[in-house]
């Protein structure tokens, strides 16, 4: 008995039936949903695999990726690894037929950056201010960053980002990406107050003028203030456009500060009145000069 049962098993083998009779369907072909696909490094998509006939007795697949160090592939789903190229292909268990996809893997690419802090910053001579850039997307490839001033004198700015001050006036900061040349800039401002004379010689009786330059703003008589270290020698006023005027009134030697009302930011003007010989000036000039 048990032999007819084995005679009519292979019997029914060589007709392609089933062991309960159905006839075996044999796998004829397979197909993927796309011949090539093009990822960034981290991206991951999904290939469909369409075995024919659509009533194949083993559909079974196997996947495999001819580069497994630029993208794998598992049941179908492609995850990028590295920049590169590679094959994923797809093998049916039955009669081993075969359909591929071309990978090409590329760099996330930046997109944009940006500078911290966002606005303006002011930063005393001497001082430092440490700066950051925030590069987009959060996956690029190359987040690295290059950093420069337009203004070496006014202020530095390190390999990573520390902004030096070196003297009054203002500088553009910029943060420019390695990756794709995208870049960010931030307004450095280093107050300052300067006069254009340290020292100046008057006669008594006599006037001299020294102009102030101040940063950030302009010099005027509202935005400084003066002082004289010896009244009885010199003293000084400033003018509406900022001009400091002073006043020789006798033989002698006096310092002129003059102080920034916002930032309290001084400079100085060591002031020598000679004596003019018998000259006198006008009560009402003491104070007030036009």
């Amino acid at each position: 008995m048990k032999q007819i049962v084995k005679l009519l098993a292979g019997a029914l083998l060589l007709l392609g039936l089933g062991a309960c009779g159905e006839k075996t369907v044999y796998v004829e072909s397979v197909k993927l949903d796309k011949t090539s696909l093009s990822l960034m490094v981290g991206d991951v998509a999904t290939l469909t695999a369409t075995v024919s006939p659509s009533g194949a007795t083993n559909p079974a697949v196997t996947w495999a990726s001819g580069n497994t160090a630029v993208a794998t592939v598992e049941n179908g789903k492609v995850t990028a690894v590295a920049k590169g190229v590679t094959t994923v292909t797809v093998t049916t268990e039955d009669g081993l037929k075969t359909a591929t996809c071309a990978i090409t893997v590329d760099n996330v690419r930046v997109s944009g950056v940006s500078v911290s802090p966002a606005d303006g910053a002011m930063v005393k001579v001497g001082e430092t201010l440490q700066l950051s850039a925030t590069v987009t997307p959060d996956n690029a490839y190359d987040k690295s960053v290059v950093w420069s001033s337009d203004n070496e004198p006014v202020a530095t700015v390190s390999a990573d980002g520390l902004v030096t001050a070196v003297s009054s006036g203002i500088a553009n900061i910029t943060a420019t990406t390695v990756d794709n040349n995208k870049t960010a800039k931030l307004v450095i401002t280093v107050p300052g107050l300067s006069l254009s004379e340290t020292a100046v010689t008057v006669y008594s009786g006599y006037k001299a003028s020294v102009t102030a330059t101040m940063v950030p703003g302009t010099a005027s008589a509202s935005s400084l203030s003066v002082a004289s270290s010896e009244e009885t020698v010199a003293v000084a006023d400033v003018a509406e456009d900022g001009t400091i005027q002073i006043l020789g009134i006798k033989e002698g030697t006096a310092t002129i500060t003059v102080t920034a009302t916002a930032s309290g930011l001084t400079a100085t003007c060591v002031v020598t009145v000679k004596d003019a010989g018998g000259s006198s000036f006008d009560d009402d000039d003491y104070g007030k000069f036009e």
